[in-house]
């Protein structure tokens, strides 16, 4: 958003000498869609708050955070590359602490909480469009990322029976199964195909990568049934989701997990219940999908 297009969305809007600022910030920024959905909640229930995106810096986010103490906070969502050094420097919520990553930020009892959704929001996404327990499933994850760590325990927390990590460096699978106490175990992309629950969470297929074209799962036969979890948001529709979706398997698209982190913060930063298919049509519609 450019600062003549911030000012005027200001003028449109009623701000108040008791308006509450909203922000996610980060580095680059500009393609946020938290401002999208956090504001089309901010809206539905008739909030005097309003949220915007904010460019951030590592080296900048200790003064950042004295900033938010003196400003009258409604929430702060956290994206890459801040969400670990926000945890080096927030009291953090015991789901943040095992994370090391802080993605929400919000004021409890006076004080600044660092907390992390992303799980949470990965495992409400599938129940609202599958109505998924992952107690007792199997689950397969590419990829041993942050995004992977939050999923992983998340899964892990909800009573999965089996969860089955691969990535190129196996190294980086040891802190994905340390987390979970051993819970998760490494594996091979052949051992996707008996899983209830497939999820790619590496960058392959992303919009502008040098790896968009390589599809991770090609290999794959995929079994009418199966769930393939896609946490990309752009394109909306992977090359994987195509594939998957071609064989019988059922999907989910990125902007689900999206907009259910957001759902979890809202309610943090508001104590209201988040308007979720509001907040789901908002996005979808920006992306030109239907939810």
């Amino acid at each position: 958003m450019t600062t003549a297009g911030f000012l005027k969305g200001l003028q449109l809007m009623k701000i108040s000498g008791i308006t509450k600022l909203g922000m996610v910030v980060g580095s680059p920024i500009s393609g946020s869609l938290s401002p999208i959905i956090q504001n089309a909640a901010i809206d539905a229930l008739g909030l005097d708050a309003v949220f915007i995106p904010a460019e951030i810096k590592r080296e900048h986010f200790k003064n950042f955070l004295a900033f938010l103490s003196d400003v009258n906070l409604f929430g702060v969502s956290v994206t890459m590359p801040l969400k670990q050094v926000a945890a080096e420097n927030l009291k953090l919520t015991p789901i943040a602490q095992r994370l090391n990553a802080v993605n929400a930020i919000y004021r409890q009892d006076g004080e600044l909480v660092g907390d992390n959704t992303d799980g949470e929001g990965f495992v409400e996404a599938l129940k609202y469009k599958f109505d998924f327990n992952p107690r007792g499933k199997s689950v397969f994850i590419l990829g041993a990322g942050g995004a992977s760590k939050a999923i992983v325990l998340a899964l892990s927390n909800e009573g999965c029976d089996r969860i089955i990590v691969h990535n190129r460096s196996e190294d980086k699978v040891m802190p994905l199964i340390e987390i979970t106490d051993h819970k998760a175990s490494p594996g091979q992309m052949s051992d996707a195909e008996d899983c209830d629950l497939i999820v790619n969470s590496t960058p392959v297929g992303m919009n502008n990568t040098e790896t968009s074209g390589i599809d991770p799962m090609e290999s794959i036969n995929f079994k009418e049934g199966q769930i393939v979890f896609e946490i990309i948001t752009s394109p909306t529709h992977t090359k994987l989701l195509t594939h998957a979706s071609s064989q019988g398997a059922k999907i989910v698209e990125g902007y689900y997990m999206l907009t259910f982190q957001a759902t979890a913060a809202f309610k943090k930063f508001s104590n209201q219940d988040a308007p979720v298919e509001i907040m789901l049509h908002a996005l979808s519609e920006h992306l030109g999908t239907k939810s």
